[in-house]
């Protein structure tokens, strides 16, 4: 009887350790739909009208609800994404905090960047950013280095990297070529 229990005892604590990540994963989600949503809706209405205005207190649950998701699945780098565009929209309406040492919309770009170190849409995102805070910079240029070297040919790296480089006058070299090989 003492060896069954044995045997018994390992998977049941195996079992619990994966409801308790399915758990997890369903709040995360369903937070991470929310956001989504919220994020999707604000940049389909400042699309349709340049005046719209995100409403301080939608910002804040939708600032909260990305963050409980992450609490349920800290690994998932695509919500660190999802933070980072939801803190530059908030950035570009006067939502976030601006007595920091580095806006909020940077520090999340950055962590989202370290979750996907080898993928250029974060690495070029992180760039216009930055040049979107006038910071151009040693970083700004590595970002832009980083994303052009791991996605050359992905059109919207081209289209960041050309804003980046028309922020600060003029495009790179290797941009225009790049932009001209896609489109010819």
């Amino acid at each position: 009887m003492l060896k069954r229990w044995l045997l018994v005892l390992p998977a049941i604590a195996l079992l619990a350790v994966a409801l308790n990540t399915a758990f997890n994963l369903i709040r995360s989600e369903i937070w991470r739909y929310q956001t989504q949503d919220f994020l999707e809706f604000w940049q389909a209405e400042t699309k349709a009208d340049s005046n719209y205005k995100i409403n301080q207190r939608d910002f804040d649950v939708t600032v909260n609800g990305i963050d409980k998701a992450l609490n349920n699945a800290p690994f998932a780098s695509e919500l660190r994404v999802l933070k980072a565009r939801v803190l530059e929209l908030g950035f570009r309406h006067g939502l976030t905090p601006t007595q920091t040492v580095e806006p909020v919309d940077l520090t999340a770009w950055r962590e989202a960047v370290l979750a996907r170190p080898a993928w250029p849409y974060s690495w070029s995102a992180y760039a216009q950013a930055r040049s979107q805070h006038s910071l151009i910079d040693p970083q700004f240029e590595a970002a832009l280095v980083r994303a052009d070297e791991l996605g050359p040919w992905e059109q919207k790296v081209m289209e960041r990297e050309f804003d980046a480089h028309k922020a600060i006058g003029t495009p790179s070299v290797s941009t225009v070529i790049s932009i001209w090989g896609f489109l010819g």
